[in-house]
């Protein structure tokens, strides 16, 4: 059986505030790779984990597009 994250107040906040620029389908994405990321570790805390977290939203972060001014 997988056992479910353990995070701290602080470290889901962190991952709230990641997610809230990400579409719905990243969003899913960068909490999985978070997941498999963080399997079998119960030693993080929020600094080790805003650092994997950032490095994640680098990855799945998609801008929106800029269109030109007219």
């Amino acid at each position: 059986m997988v056992r479910p994250l353990a995070l701290s107040d602080d470290g889901l906040r962190v991952l709230i505030d990641l997610m809230r620029p990400l579409s719905p389908e990243a969003r899913i994405v960068f909490l999985e790779k978070i997941a498999v990321e963080l399997q079998g570790r119960d030693d993080v805390g929020v600094g080790e984990l805003h650092r994997l977290a950032r490095a994640i939203w680098r990855e799945v972060f998609d801008p929106p597009i800029e269109l030109p001014a007219d």
